[in-house]
């Protein structure tokens, strides 16, 4: 089964999908174990539902979606709602308008408003679930909590993750996709 090709078959797109759920599980995995690996990781994400998206049938990707959150919420709840569910959505959506010969720019827009109003939608619950501020924490993170406009701060990070997520993955995937004609 080659790797970046239509899938025909019930078999193969099962098949193919269980893969790419499993590399969902990895990421996730490593992103629990190994957090500074989170921003290289959510970079990736929407290119593998992206994929599976275009290549596989589309009437079964909701098997993937379910699959792939599922098995991500056995090791992090808080990581599969904030970067999977996102990531699925947006990289169905990539694929769904390539398949379809949209223009690029229609692509990646509509990709990237799909991932930051889920993440939007995303950060109260998060806050709930764990009882921590995750806006908070990023900020933290890169020791910008004093900084006196991380409202603004906030606002431009979660756009510019969104934007980077789908331009590499339209990028990835185009250039892919023109290899194998």
């Amino acid at each position: 089964m080659a790797l970046f090709s239509k899938k025909t078959t019930l078999v193969h797109n099962i098949t193919y999908m269980a893969i790419m759920t499993a590399i969902n599980l990895i990421f996730i995995v490593l992103d629990t174990y190994v957090p500074f690996l989170m921003v290289l990781l959510i970079l990736l994400l929407p290119f593998v539902s992206a994929v599976v998206s275009y290549f596989c049938q589309k009437r079964y990707y909701i098997i993937y979606a379910v699959a792939s959150i599922g098995l991500c919420m056995i090791f992090n709840i808080a990581d599969t709602i904030f970067y999977i569910v996102p990531a699925l959505c947006s990289g169905f959506v990539i694929g769904l308008l390539l398949d379809k010969k949209i223009h690029p720019f229609w692509m990646i827009l509509s990709s990237t408003l799909i991932e930051v109003a889920l993440t939007y939608a995303f950060i109260p619950l998060i806050n709930l679930m764990t009882n921590t501020d995750m806006v908070m924490t990023f900020l933290t993170i890169f020791h910008l909590n004093e900084f006196a406009f991380k409202e603004e701060l906030m606002h431009l990070f979660i756009l510019f993750i969104a934007l980077t997520q789908c331009s590499i993955t339209h990028f990835v995937l185009l250039t892919e996709i023109k290899k194998l004609g």
